[in-house]
């Protein structure tokens, strides 16, 4: 689960707008007069064909394929700089947990992808100024170099103290140590390198030093004990986030680089 933004281009946004629309109704009327309301599992075979059949006829009187704009261009590109990295020129992504590009920027005070581009919840397509946004974009990844540079290989991993099963939790020493040989027991052998779980955080191979054990109190709606493990890595900790910051630049300056920026948005799924 996450944060997933897409560039399209658009030859003309409002009119594919309506045609998908207009396809989404004719759809849930097809389905009622042809397959009723019963669960998909209990409808025929038979329906569920003609269904599809008719399905098809409105795609070709609105000029779709399968539901899709032909004129709807999905901009998704390896960047010249980073390849290999998950952000593309014309995809970026930030999951919901701690890693999250957004999780990560907002820890250091640092500008989310919704600051960079000014997106407050609009529509799903959205239309951003290109040239502010690159400017935002510039100021976050300059920010983010210095913050690189004051904590180095530095990073903080957060585990909550309040077991989720107080009737199962260590209490010695011992109880931990059994807990630690389970989980890397044969059964868990060639599994994740590192993961976390109901009994805690666990590190197959040493890929932290331990610098620092930090009791505190999480913030939000649930509020409780947390440690604060601040570990040191092999590289900096900001370095595949720079990377990500560089390749939304590129993105907008792919955009700005096009005869027609202005038929391009940003689609927002989260």
């Amino acid at each position: 689960m996450g944060l997933d933004v897409y560039i399209s281009r658009y030859e003309d946004y409002e009119a594919t707008n309506k045609r998908k629309r207009d396809r989404e109704k004719a759809s849930e009327r097809l389905w009622m007069s042809i397959c009723g309301d019963g669960s998909y599992q209990s409808i025929p075979e038979y329906k569920k064909e003609a269904y599809r059949a008719e399905l098809k006829k409105v795609d070709d009187a609105l000029g779709l394929i399968d539901g899709d704009d032909p004129t709807e261009e999905r901009i998704e590109l390896p960047s010249t700089k980073f390849p290999d990295h998950c952000f593309k020129i014309g995809y970026f992504r930030s999951s919901y947990n701690e890693g999250g590009y957004n999780h990560v920027a907002r820890n250091h005070g640092l500008l989310e992808l919704d600051d960079i581009f000014a997106h407050r919840g609009e529509e799903y397509a959205c239309v951003h100024d290109w040239n502010k946004s690159r400017e935002r974009a510039v100021r976050a990844l300059e920010a983010m170099k210095a913050r690189s540079d004051k904590i180095g290989n530095l990073v903080v991993l957060r585990q909550d103290a309040l077991p989720i099963r107080p009737d199962s939790c260590p209490t010695s020493e011992a109880a931990a140590m059994d807990i630690v040989e389970s989980e890397f027991g044969e059964k868990n052998a060639g599994g994740f390198k590192a993961y976390s779980n109901d009994r805690g955080l666990f590190y197959r191979e040493a890929c932290y030093k331990l610098r620092a054990v930090i009791p505190g109190v999480s913030e939000g709606n649930f509020r409780g004990p947390v440690v604060y493990l601040v570990v040191e890595g092999d590289e900096p900790a900001l370095t595949w986030y720079i990377q990500a910051t560089e390749i939304v630049i590129e993105t907008i300056d792919y955009i700005l680089a096009q005869k027609d920026p202005e038929k391009y948005r940003m689609c927002w799924s989260g």
